[in-house]
């Protein structure tokens, strides 16, 4: 049910992702003396790895095990509303002691401020329904948006009506759904985050998001189990499986289509040959890279954090990242055809000699930009037909 590329990122979180899909089939078992402290211990690890997932399943382990362990139901009503507070409040608190040491000021108005924030987390991304694009994709993205909020639809209520002696453990799954939702909305409206461009200001929401998504899943067992007949089960389970993995597996894959234009390109060998390029010409000398995030991490793998210069009274990385700082707001301005003199002002800022400026060819670039580029830089470097490489220096006029 899940595209399996959200796995494979090579980052913390997905770690700590993969940790989640897994405790949320196994902590049931923590009402046994040996499985609590044991998965307590998986969410203690998963939040080293990345606290924003691993905070809560850390309170997933934890609070399952003690609900199972009051006897009254009053205690564990008590219990499951302190485990609520506990996710809707973890992850915001750390954010906010983030906040504070990045000088970043929160309010809590914002809670009731910026609800449009939180509402703009569930936009369809497949929302182009121009004439020309064929029937079938409309139907395919149409259920790869909705599937999530179905499966969500389906499942809970069929644990309330079929959930039997699991009801216990389907108190605390959906008090960890409703946290989570808690905590969602709190994250997506309180912060604004230093140095992370627009575009990506509202992605800790986001996978958080994606995480709630995939709670109701293990439900879906229960709703097979109540299904007496074996042969039935076993084809009804086989087709709905063979259904959900072929989707999956399509959309964990970059698509690139009217319905879907923006497909996901991959950090390639031309990027490696390009960042090595762009060292070798600087020779020694301190240069900046305005380029996408392709190829800036190219530079992160192959130099690591090599280079920091100080622009705007803050550090940032040689290679722009949305990420990293102030320097993807030029690389921005510039792709979309803003003066190229703005350049001079970025190695005046810095105190660097060179500034690279890196188009791949993949993007269909104005052609007003690339002929002002060319004009105006000081030298251009060709990565084979993938990539165009334009060089400006400092004071390149009067050279």
């Amino acid at each position: 049910f899940i595209p399996f590329m959200l796995f494979t990122f090579t980052v913390q979180f997905t770690i700590s992702y993969v940790l989640f899909a897994g405790v949320l089939f196994l902590f049931p078992l923590t009402q046994t003396t040996t499985w609590w402290p044991l998965l307590c211990w998986v969410g203690l690890i998963s939040v080293f790895f990345h606290p924003l997932l691993g905070v809560p399943i850390l309170l997933l382990a934890f609070f399952s095990g003690g609900y199972h362990r009051l006897p009254t139901s009053s205690q564990k009503m008590g219990l499951l509303i302190g485990f609520m507070a506990a996710l809707f409040a973890g992850v915001p608190t750390l954010l906010m002691i983030y906040q504070q040491q990045a000088d970043s000021a929160v309010h809590l108005r914002s809670l009731g401020d910026n609800v449009f924030s939180f509402v703009s987390l569930f936009a369809n991304p497949f929302n182009n329904y121009h004439p020309s694009i064929r029937f079938e994709y409309h139907l395919l993205y149409l259920w790869r948006y909705w599937q999530p909020m179905l499966l969500t639809l389906i499942a809970y209520p069929v644990l309330l009506k079929y959930g039997g002696l699991q009801r216990g453990h389907g108190a605390v799954l959906v008090t960890f759904a409703a946290g989570l939702f808690g905590c969602i909305y709190a994250v997506s409206t309180l912060f604004v985050f230093k140095g992370i461009i627009s575009h990506e200001q509202h992605e800790f929401a986001l996978r958080l998001l994606q995480a709630l998504y995939i709670v109701p899943i293990p439900l879906l067992i229960v709703l097979f189990d109540r299904i007496y007949d074996y042969r039935l089960r076993r084809w009804l389970l086989l087709g709905t499986l063979c259904f959900a993995v072929t989707l999956s597996w399509y959309f964990s894959y970059p698509q690139f289509n009217a319905k879907f234009a923006y497909y996901s390109p991959s950090v390639s060998r031309y990027d490696l040959e390009t960042v090595r390029d762009i060292d070798a010409d600087s020779q020694g000398r301190p240069y900046l890279v305005l380029s996408n995030q392709m190829t800036s991490a190219a530079a992160l793998q192959e130099f690591g954090f090599a280079n920091y210069y100080r622009l705007h009274n803050e550090d940032i990385l040689w290679y722009a990242i949305p990420t990293g700082g102030k320097l993807y707001e030029y690389y921005t301005k510039i792709i979309y055809g803003e003066d190229p003199s703005l350049l001079d002002e970025l190695m005046t800022s810095t105190g660097t000699e060179h500034v690279y400026v890196v188009m791949p060819t993949y993007w269909s670039w104005s052609p007003d930009t690339l002929r002002t580029l060319e004009v105006q830089s000081s030298q251009q470097l060709f990565i084979e037909d993938k990539l165009i490489i334009y060089r400006f220096d400092t004071y390149a006029d009067e050279n």
